[in-house]
């Protein structure tokens, strides 16, 4: 067998050839990718050991690894900064590479200073902090916990980060105690940040650290200011936003729709953004919309609390709140709705318990630019406690109200009602649809499915009403409750609907007999997917 020499650097004393190895005769340009494609590390405090370093374990496979390993220092640049032994470890073996620094809060230091003394002397070549669990949930209410914090604020105050691009500060404090951010935190050092996500913490107007070129930013338990004029200063300083993500909302809530502000309704404007989320208090949601001049490009969410979780949504004015979501949808043209993937989502179910509300989503996605195939999404999401919430969500009242040229346009809509807590959903949906001429693929979800029921009154003609109508699709209906719909199905291609697939998924009693007439029918495909007998 030939020898294969490996050329990385390596010093004097590299180790002579592994035949025994076949990956060794890879060419040096595939050891090396296999090096760089190696994980993140699991961290895990105090308990951290280098079976979870995938550097590390590497490392120790054999002579000739370890060598290849320790020639690339990027591959130590995960610091574990809860551990001392593996975060001075980490400072020498990544030698010059750039750092991602994390401290876990789920673990206490007996010493914590001295442990960021040698951190300081590199924190020019730190290109993340990251604390805590982003995804998780709000640490133990632990004393520890406060400690460790303190001393990351200060480690951020006193030293300069010209190389940081990304922080990460989540589960940094007990969910019942939301604090300000300290006025002096990282100053203007970080001329190159952009990605933040922080917890549990209100901005303060002006703070050095959002002179940052930040592209994306992110609160969960939090606010980025107490008023309206706070909020529109932080959007004012953030010009070059592409992501602004606020989750599980606290103080937004106080802000009203009707708030007095200086500032007048999309005169911030924001040209990059591409996604906005607010799910928290629905009407801070509506406050940021009205506040921000978005492009058609920008996908935009807006959710209340679950009331599982928080007993206090506040009722929506829904003149107001309707008035703010058209206006944002009227930049948007019907032909977006052309696109093979634009569709419709309509959602309206009653949660169980006897005095549980009711949830209500609207889903929009289309493509507003012919030469950009992208697509955008448009989403809100309702939680309501009375019927007059509830109402302003019905069918009807979204397509009138908030986008018709959108509604009129649209060529698929799926629509489900599960226990509906108001009167004949059936009704409101067949005068929507009245005026939606240009659907060909219609998906009736749960309750959704009584709508056929309604093609026994005189005038009501699914053929005239949607007369490009080509996809009809049944989910989650059952049709042992409904015989009206039963019969309409075998009725349906003598009625000279022009339907060329009818697809059922996850019924139950599904009318076989009729099925079997239906698939005699010539061009008529039946689909059926999970159904119940």
């Amino acid at each position: 067998m030939m020898e294969h020499t490996i050329d990385v650097g390596l010093p004097q004393q590299a180790p002579a050839p592994n035949e025994d190895c076949p990956v060794f005769q890879l060419p040096n340009e595939l050891l090396v990718h296999i090096v760089e494609a190696l994980p993140a590390p699991v961290f895990h405090g105090r308990r951290f050991n280098g079976a979870s370093y995938p550097a590390f374990a590497l490392s120790h496979t054999c002579r000739l690894w370890r060598c290849i390993v320790m020639a690339y220092p990027r591959c130590w640049r995960w610091i574990p900064c809860t551990n001392s032994h593996w975060l001075a470890e980490g400072l020498r073996r990544s030698e010059g590479a750039l750092l991602r620094v994390h401290f876990d809060l789920n673990y206490s230091w007996n010493s914590p200073a001295p442990d960021l003394t040698g951190l300081s002397e590199q924190a020019s070549r730190i290109e993340a902090v990251i604390m805590g669990d982003r995804h998780g949930g709000p640490p133990p209410f632990e004393w520890e916990t406060f400690s460790t914090t303190g001393v990351l604020l200060r480690f951020l105050r006193d030293n300069e980060f010209p190389a940081m691009r990304e922080l990460i500060l989540a589960q940094w404090k007990n969910r019942r105690h939301i604090i300000d951010l300290p006025p002096i935190f990282l100053d203007n050092t970080t001329p190159l940040l952009e990605h933040v996500f922080i917890s549990d913490t209100n901005l303060r107007p002006g703070q050095a650290f959002l002179q940052s070129p930040l592209t994306h930013f992110e609160m969960a338990r939090g606010s980025p200011g107490r008023s309206l004029n706070d909020i529109a200063e932080f959007f004012k300083s953030v010009p070059r936003l592409e992501v602004f993500i606020a989750h599980h909302r606290v103080w937004l809530s106080d802000a009203r729709l009707l708030e007095t502000t200086t500032h007048h309704p999309h005169s911030i404007p924001l040209p990059y953004l591409r996604q906005l989320r607010c799910e928290g208090a629905f009407e801070g949601g509506l406050a940021i919309l009205n506040l921000l001049a978005l492009s058609t490009r920008c996908s935009a969410s807006i959710a209340n609390w679950n009331p599982y979780e928080f007993r206090w949504n506040r009722k929506t004015d829904w003149s107001v709140a309707l008035d703010i979501l058209s206006a944002h949808l009227s930049a948007v043209p019907a032909a977006a709705m052309s696109h093979s993937a634009s569709h419709i989502e309509l959602m309206y179910r009653r949660l169980e318990g006897d005095t549980s509300p009711n949830e209500a989503a609207l889903s929009m996605h289309y493509v507003p630019e012919s030469s950009n195939a992208e697509i955008v999404s448009f989403r809100i999401r309702l939680y309501a406690k009375d019927e007059d919430d509830a109402r302003s969500f019905y069918t009807s009242t979204l397509r009138t109200h908030l986008a018709p040229h959108l509604f009129g346009a649209t060529h698929t809509l799926r629509v489900e009602f599960a226990n509906p807590d108001y009167t004949n959903p059936a009704d409101d949906l067949w005068s929507s649809l009245t005026e939606m001429s240009a659907i060909r693929a219609l998906k009736l979800a749960g309750d959704a499915g009584t709508l056929l029921s309604k093609l026994d009154i005189p005038d009501h003609s699914l053929r005239e009403t949607l007369p490009d109508l080509r996809l009809l699709t049944l989910s989650r209906f059952d049709f042992s409750s409904e015989p009206e719909v039963r019969g309409r199905i075998a009725a349906l291609q003598r009625d000279g609907v022009a339907l060329e697939t009818l697809r059922f998924e996850e019924c139950a009693g599904v009318p076989l007999e009729e099925l079997a007439l239906l698939r005699a029918s010539a061009g008529l495909v039946v689909e059926c997917e999970n159904n119940e007998e």
